[in-house]
């Protein structure tokens, strides 16, 4: 099972939704699954006609032995960010807003206000 999150809500289609548990998803994140992804008939065609980016995919595992292969393939590929918040799931992002991530959080906790973030991530970037 696998869905991409665009503007911030996993994308999903019926088959994958309907059958969440041969994929070893607990009830409660089923629960949590269905509260925070939108259904569509086919995520391809989804995000082909919405000419949609994915900010990120997260992809459920039912053979946990695939987990492993799926990283080991996944990390040859450049630019990419492959982590995991579950037992059975991968999740895959741009290796570039892994790290703007952690710049926006190291600032916050310098004590500067999200506007004094901002200004300061934009001076660097008029600077390159």
């Amino acid at each position: 099972m696998y869905d991409p999150y665009v503007q911030g809500r996993g994308i999903t289609q019926s088959s994958f939704f309907e059958h969440m548990e041969e994929f070893g998803i607990s009830p409660a994140v089923q629960e949590l699954v269905r509260a925070t992804r939108d259904v569509v008939p086919d995520i391809y065609q989804y995000m082909a006609e919405t000419k949609s980016c994915a900010e990120k995919i997260n992809v459920f595992l039912a053979d946990l032995s695939d987990k492993e292969i799926l990283r080991e393939k996944l990390s040859s590929v450049g630019g990419l960010a492959i982590s995991s918040s579950m037992y059975n799931n991968l999740e895959i992002n741009a290796e570039a807003a892994t790290k703007a991530c952690a710049d926006l959080t190291a600032r916050k906790e310098s004590g500067a206000g999200a506007a004094e973030i901002i200004r300061r991530i934009c001076l660097e970037e008029n600077e390159k």
